[in-house]
């Protein structure tokens, strides 16, 4: 397992940071509790409940509702956390499972309380964790008010935190902890920012986990990607995005400074970037003057049979689907106008959950 590359920069700062268009990034929820060490038992006594909106599968009984749990364990010699939500009644049978991502310098609490998928999972019968991630020289990343970041395997920026590990670890606890009962092969990720480009990044070193991923405002920044696997891709960001331009990447200041050693004559070209200590590359053909990666186009084409071509997607107008591809597998990418950076606008003009839990389904 690579554990070679962070990006140790934030997209944004999700703890109370805002994108130019006016939404909030990540706004914190501290209401988590602190995490405690998980049980064998399954999940803690502790356990929130919240009102649901349907039952769970369609069938007739109680009506479902979410109940989430905050836990702790070792991995790597770090304390790592995540909240753990499943729908209560239990539906009958193996479950799917869902993991989100927080944006950079953000953390689960953050990223529940701005997409609570915990209510999409009462209503549609699968398990759902919230995920954080960690930072280089930290012994404890589980504390559910602190600001973490995902090793993404960006070149340039080294890091030896076993986030991919902790990845591994989370979904093998869910039976050998918690007793859930998962489908294997209906394993699905989203992440927003530093989280989705985590997500490319476990994709490409884990090909077989995730059997379809839903990255937000995240362009693929790994160095080392080889495309291979049959993980569907749905792509969503923002047109306006100043963080991570989706059509042309941008560029760090020093990239754009002449005066500075690390100074690339071709960043002239491009837009610096809102956060101007990043570089990011372009989403859909990773080619950068600092280094190029494996972009959305390439994993399409390489991994997963489809053509360079898209075609509009019915009734999703800002979506577009790239042709041709193996039965089974999809790639799509979405551009939601008028929107940019932030989590929470973009899921306002976009209904983020409503949108990707339909794509997953389907698998």
């Amino acid at each position: 397992m690579r554990r070679g590359w962070l990006c140790g920069l934030l997209i944004v700062a999700c703890g109370g940071g805002t994108d130019p268009d006016g939404g909030a990034i990540d706004a914190g929820r501290t209401d988590g509790g602190a995490l405690d060490a998980g049980d064998a038992s399954g999940l803690d006594a502790g356990a929130d409940a919240a009102p649901g909106d349907g039952g769970a599968g369609g069938d007739a009984g109680p009506v479902a509702v979410p109940s989430c749990a905050s836990h702790a364990f070792m991995h790597d010699g770090v304390r790592r956390g995540y909240i753990l939500c499943v729908p209560d009644p239990m539906p009958a049978g193996a479950l799917p499972a869902v993991l989100g991502f927080h944006g950079g310098g953000g953390r689960a609490t953050a990223w529940r309380n701005t997409l609570p998928w915990e209510e999409t999972a009462s209503r549609e019968g699968f398990v759902m964790v919230f995920m954080q991630g960690c930072r280089d020289g930290e012994t404890d990343c589980a504390a559910p008010t602190g600001s973490y970041q995902w090793n993404v395997g960006k070149p340039g920026e080294p890091s030896g935190v076993d986030d991919q590990g902790y990845t591994l670890a989370v979904l093998d606890r869910l039976s050998s902890v918690h007793g859930l009962t998962i489908d294997a092969s209906r394993v699905f990720g989203t992440g927003h920012s530093l989280g989705g480009i985590f997500l490319y990044s476990m994709r490409c070193d884990h090909p077989d986990v995730f059997r379809a991923i839903g990255p937000i405002s995240s362009p693929p920044s790994d160095g080392t990607c080889t495309p291979s696997g049959d993980t569907s891709i749905y792509h969503v960001h923002g047109a306006a995005d100043p963080n991570v331009p989706f059509d042309t990447g941008c560029c760090s200041r020093a990239q754009q400074s002449p005066a500075n050693a690390a100074y690339l004559p071709a960043c002239d070209a491009l837009p610096r970037c809102f956060n101007p200590t990043n570089w990011w590359p372009p989403v859909r053909d990773g080619v950068h003057p600092f280094a190029d990666v494996i972009g959305l186009e390439e994993m399409a084409t390489t991994a997963l049979g489809c053509a360079a071509t898209r075609t509009p997607v019915p009734g999703a107008p800002e979506c577009s689907a790239y042709d041709g591809c193996r039965a089974g597998v999809a790639v799509e990418e979405c551009l939601v106008e008028g929107v940019g950076h932030g989590l929470a606008a973009i899921d306002a003009a976009f209904d983020v959950r409503e949108h990707l839990w339909s794509r997953f389904r389907t698998h």
